[in-house]
This record gives C-alpha cells, structure tokens and sequence, in this order.
C-alpha cells in the first residue's frame, strides 16, 4: 500500500512539474511575442523624440537670424555643425537633406552633400529620396524603412528612421537606428529564457528518472513486504 502511494505522490509531483513548466514556457513566449512589437513601438517614439530635439536646435539658429543677432546664412551654418556633431547610442546621427531629399549635411557621407539621397535603395525598391520628399510633401514628417551600408557587412542592412521637415528653412532633419541592433537584445532575451528553459526541462526529467529508478530498486522489497 505505502508503495502504490509513494507512485502516486511521485506521479502528481511530476505532473505538476510539468504544468507548471508548460505554463512558464508559454507566458514566456507570449511575453517575446509582444516584447518584440513593444521594442519597435518604442524605438517610433525614440526616434520622433530625437529628431524633434534636433529640430529644437535648428529652431534656436533660425530664432537668432530672426531677431537680427546672426545672418540666415551663418545660423544655417551654425545648425549644420551643431547637428553634425550630435550623436546617440554611440554611432548614430542626424542628417540633414531640402524638401527634394537632397543632402544638405551628413555627418558620415560628406561627399554625397548636395546629390540626392540614390546611393541606397528603400526596402520598397524606390529611391530614397523620393520616399523623403514624398513623405515630406503628404505629411512633413513620418518614418521610412530603407537599405544603408553597415561597417562590417558586405550588403547594406535594414533601418528604421524617422524626418520632419522645419518649414522656415525648407529642411528636412532626419535619424535612424539599425534594425539588426534593436533586435540583437530581444534575440539576447529568447537566449536567456531559452537557457532558463532547458535547465529546468533537465532538472524535471533528472528528479522523474531518479525517482522512477528509486522505485524501481526498492519494488522487490516492497513486494516482499506486502507478502510477508
């Protein structure tokens, strides 16, 4: 009898292992899923945050050449530099093109100053800088998804980047972040939950086997006891 019992409080130990196992795996894969579309949300509201800072910035020059301290010309000059120098997130920048999307100021690509944007191609096989001046022309700001060289990849990688066009000037400032990196840290999140996960399927299947092993040894005894 106390053998039957000791299969029966193993068997719902180990049930109960297991659910409680499937329920972890699965709460977790609900939270990658809406982890993943909560990083891209995020980094719409990173990227319009940033530009509108920039934008800010540009506001402050033409504010000055408004009221007669600098001339339009060296305030535009003054507001190209500040934002050439501006960086985040290490490498990230800011670029400024007119409402045709051509480049006005890039920090990386100074020879395409003055070209339109037809290096890189968009990720909907049109030129990016009728994507910018179309945008521009239907909205004055929004995000666009295009193709842009990477140091170390041979082909050019997928960016997410957001414009606004300041209308005193006629400019168009814009940013973009990699979708590569932002996805690096949830693929770094899956990785760790993943690890989590085989751990715990090794430690359930370890305490299962050995328990079953344990009885399996001690069934003789127990046999002979219930004969005696």
């Amino acid at each position: 009898m106390q053998y039957s019992s000791s299969r029966h409080s193993t068997r719902l130990f180990t049930l109960g292992g297991l659910l409680l196992l499937g329920f972890y795996l699965f709460s977790n894969a609900y939270y990658l899923s809406v982890s993943r579309d909560q990083l891209l949300q995020n980094h719409h509201t990173l990227l319009k945050s940033r530009v509108h800072t920039a934008i800010s910035q540009v506001n402050n020059y033409h504010l000055l050449a408004m009221s007669g301290n600098m001339s339009v010309q060296a305030a535009q000059a003054a507001a190209r530099k500040a934002l050439r120098g501006m960086r985040f997130s290490d490498s990230e920048y800011f670029w400024i093109t007119d409402r045709s999307g051509s480049v006005i100021m890039h920090p990386v690509f100074s020879d395409m100053i003055g070209k339109p944007l037809r290096s890189v191609t968009a990720v909907e096989n049109q030129n990016l800088a009728q994507n910018v001046a179309s945008l521009v022309k239907e909205k004055g700001n929004g995000y666009l998804r295009y193709n842009w060289p990477k140091p170390g990849f041979r082909d050019a990688v997928d960016k997410l980047g957001y414009v606004q066009h300041f209308e005193p000037w006629g400019w168009v400032v814009g940013t973009a972040v990699y979708v590569d990196d932002l996805y690096r840290f949830f693929w770094d999140e899956v990785t760790v939950i993943a690890i989590t996960s085989l751990v715990m399927i090794f430690v359930v299947l370890l305490f299962w086997f050995g328990v079953q092993n344990r009885l399996e040894d001690d069934a003789p005894l127990m046999t002979r006891l219930r004969q005696d």
